[in-house]
């Protein structure tokens, strides 16, 4: 009598299976992200072009501030509810104080471009001229 021996089955190769590894979810896009950051360079632009320049550039960063404050605006409004708007909201208050600042730098350079032309030297200086 012959003994028999356990047969194991045939080893039965499967293809490997998939991992389905969950993607992370994609963050939320933020369409007032880009307003902001737009508004945040322009106000720290405006503020120091305002200054550095002793009154000299108040006609660019006047305008730089006005943008810089109208990005915000727009910005703020389109960022929706529950994000962030930080970058929004520095731009809105550094156009703010840009304006602030690139008014008072049209006040001194005014001030200054109406003593200069007051003075006596300005009038011979302009009488020299007219003689060429």
């Amino acid at each position: 009598m012959e003994q028999q021996v356990p047969q194991q089955p045939a080893p039965h190769h499967q293809p490997p299976q998939q991992q389905f590894h969950q993607q992370p979810a994609a963050p939320q896009s933020n369409p007032g992200q880009v307003w902001g950051i737009i508004a945040l360079v322009l106000g720290i632009l405006s503020i120091l072009i305002s200054c550095v320049s002793v009154s000299l550039l108040w006609w660019v960063g006047l305008p730089m501030a006005i943008g810089s404050l109208v990005c915000g605006i727009v910005g703020r409004t389109k960022t929706p509810v529950g994000m962030k708007s930080g970058m929004a909201i520095a731009g809105i208050v550094l156009g703010s104080v840009g304006i602030v600042v690139g008014i008072i730098a049209m006040i001194i350079f005014l001030i200054a471009l109406g003593d200069a032309t007051s003075s006596p030297e300005f009038y011979d200086l302009m009488r020299q001229l007219e003689a060429y």
